[in-house]
């Protein structure tokens, strides 16, 4: 599909629906973070660990965005991998021609990005969603005030 991806409703009212057209209704999944796969190798569940505790306390996070947080996870592992690779034997080998890590590391960099931006964790990505959609998750307790309430 060429053009722009097609902004999800909320998001739409979120930003106060500028185009004013009616919002169509969504699937909602289940607001519950996926487990990490026992598969995963250290450093991705590292990365798993870093990312969904923070898209948890932000509410942005559902039961199906499993696949794209074990792509981000294992892409960053794979790029990161690489990157120490190449820092201890350079990027050209001894026949002149660049390294295959290297070509690794940039496509798994490059899928990062995209999966950065699909989970909202970019700068710009977050932008995008407002303030309203990064507050803290509301407590179902009621506060008393010495004196006052019932």
């Amino acid at each position: 599909m060429r053009g722009r991806k097609p902004k999800p409703a909320e998001l739409k009212r979120l930003q106060g629906n500028p185009g004013r057209r009616k919002l169509k209704s969504e699937p909602q999944p289940a607001r519950v973070a996926p487990r990490c796969p026992d598969w995963m190798p250290e450093r991705a569940r590292d990365e798993w660990n870093r990312i969904v505790p923070e898209l948890e306390r932000q509410n942005m996070l559902t039961i199906v965005d499993g696949a794209a947080l074990e792509g981000h996870c294992m892409n960053y592992c794979r790029a990161v991998e690489c990157e120490i690779y190449l820092a201890e034997h350079g990027v050209v080998a001894d026949t002149g021609k660049k390294r295959p890590e290297a070509t690794v590391a940039a496509e798994c960099w490059r899928l990062v990005k995209c999966f950065i931006s699909d989970l909202g964790l970019s700068a710009t990505a977050r932008a995008r969603l407002g303030n309203e959609s990064v507050s803290e998750p509301k407590s179902n307790l009621r506060v008393f005030i010495a004196g006052k309430g019932s």
